[in-house]
């Protein structure tokens, strides 16, 4: 598989997290220095900063406060995005 399709699996699992969790927000950050990267901020809901991204060209990243830091590779496995989804979904809900 391509950067492309690496991509496109991490938008849509990124996508289906944010769906589950529309009173959250989660922000993009275009300049940091990986694929793709998202923050969701402290806020009402959340006590603490959550980072999720793509890195490496097919790795998953999940991080808590940087407390905690897991990854998933590579993404092009669906039971492995399945596993980061229902990771972040656990601890968001």
């Amino acid at each position: 598989m391509s950067a492309d399709d690496a991509e496109r699996i991490a938008r849509a699992a990124f996508n289906g997290i944010r769906e589950q969790f529309p009173a959250l927000t989660f922000v993009e950050e275009t300049d940091a220095p990986v694929e793709i990267s998202i923050v969701v901020p402290v806020q009402a809901g959340l006590k603490f900063q959550v980072w999720l991204a793509l890195q490496n060209a097919d790795e998953l990243h999940f991080s808590v406060e940087g407390r905690l830091w897991l990854r998933w590779f590579p993404c092009t496995d669906p039971a492995r995005v399945a596993e980061f989804v229902d990771a972040v979904s656990g601890l968001l809900s």
